[in-house]
């Protein structure tokens, strides 16, 4: 079996989809119950070191998308019978512009390949999942497109903060991700029940939203990362806004 697991995120190793691909690694790795692995690139713990793994009759592959210089490789790490991985977050209502620049770039391989499954786990800081389902028929028509196999979409709404929450608050969420790894193993569709604990509900509540409102966006995690740029007066400039022409 070759795997091939993509990082979707911009941030790179420094991202929440780096957590979650580094469960569903982890998990992975758990369900075939090898005992012998030895060198691939992926961290499979939150700040290890990249190494690379041939499990038994597994070949792991790991990528990120934010380093455009290795889509190519990426899309040539893709055989007969892969099975690729592909983590992302949802910036508002879209994907990264590196994850797309990824996804046209295995225009090369167009119904070129025999039995590539297609999985995808999009996750978004905002809540609700209902934000994500334009995203998720994308992939579904996309996977047809490229003449591979959709194995289903995972939705995982107000991820925002996972790199940072320490391991033992995350166990409902690892506990999932874990089943959809064991999916992954078997080259088995996503489970139902697995996609729907991970969902929790479609649309935020109207008591998140209210919260939303009266912050008027000023969130503590945000005003910190801002005041840390040096860019925390500067929130509400508009720099390409057009400038109305004098008049004479």
């Amino acid at each position: 079996m070759k795997l091939v697991i993509i990082n979707g995120s911009p941030r790179g190793k420094e991202s929440n989809s780096n957590v979650i691909t580094n469960w569903i690694a982890t998990g992975i790795v758990k369900s075939t119950q090898v005992n012998k692995i030895s060198a691939i690139k992926t961290d499979f713990q939150r700040g290890a070191k990249d190494s690379t793994k041939i499990i038994e009759s597994m070949q792991l592959d790991k990528f990120y998308t934010a380093n455009i210089n290795t889509h190519r490789e990426a899309v040539d790490s893709i055989e007969d019978n892969s099975t690729v991985v592909v983590v992302f977050p949802l910036y508002g209502d879209a994907m990264p512009a590196i994850t797309k620049l990824f996804f046209e770039e295995l225009e090369i391989i167009a119904n070129k390949k025999e039995n590539v499954k297609m999985y995808y786990i999009v996750h978004s800081g905002f809540k609700g999942a209902n934000h994500c389902r334009a995203v998720e028929r994308y992939l579904v028509y996309l996977t047809d497109y490229l003449g591979f196999k959709y194995m289903g979409t995972a939705i995982k709404p107000g991820s925002e903060g996972l790199r940072l929450t320490p391991v033992e608050n995350l166990l409902d969420f690892t506990n999932d991700f874990y089943s959809l790894s064991k999916d992954i193993a078997k080259g088995s569709d996503f489970d139902v029940n697995t996609l729907k604990r991970l969902v929790g509900f479609e649309f935020p509540s109207e008591e998140y939203k209210i919260g939303i409102k009266q912050s008027n966006g000023n969130t503590g995690y945000f005003s910190r990362i801002l005041k840390q740029n040096n860019a925390f007066t500067k929130c509400f400039d508009k720099p390409y806004q057009r400038k109305s022409k004098k008049s004479y």
